[in-house]
């Protein structure tokens, strides 16, 4: 049975560079959209936002809720230090898996549709799981 919540658990295996925009996504994106740009008046733009207002402020809004933005007091002080690394440079790129030091352990080559049939194997086994 598939669980809904307001926001999705961190991770233990994101890495740090994927982390900011993970909390983003899991957080904030549902709302204000990928783009930062919300649907003003109601949902505010996120664009911009860290020249706007200081990072107590923001701090305070995600752990309080403002408007219609409810309360996000489950989130650590670390997950909203990534969310706000996120909102000063949302154009920053992930790393890839290579760019980060990850060295695949293959032994022989695999071809590209066994590697993405695998990986779905994996994603019906974690889905399967829960």
């Amino acid at each position: 049975m598939l669980k809904l919540s307001l926001a999705d658990p961190p991770s233990k295996t994101d890495s740090p560079q994927l982390r900011p925009r993970s909390r983003y996504q899991a957080n904030c994106g549902r709302c204000h959209l990928d783009n930062l740009q919300g649907a003003p008046p109601a949902i505010p733009s996120l664009v911009g936002l860290r020249r706007r207002l200081s990072d107590h402020q923001i701090r305070t809004i995600v752990e309080d809720g403002k408007g219609l933005m409810p309360p996000f007091a489950n989130l650590t002080s670390e997950e909203i230090d990534l969310i706000l690394s996120y909102l000063a440079d949302p154009r920053a790129r992930p790393q890839t898996l290579l760019q980060i030091g990850f060295q695949p352990m293959l032994e022989a080559p695999i071809s590209r549709r066994r590697i993405t049939r695998a990986a779905l194997d994996l994603c019906s086994q974690t889905v399967a799981s829960l």
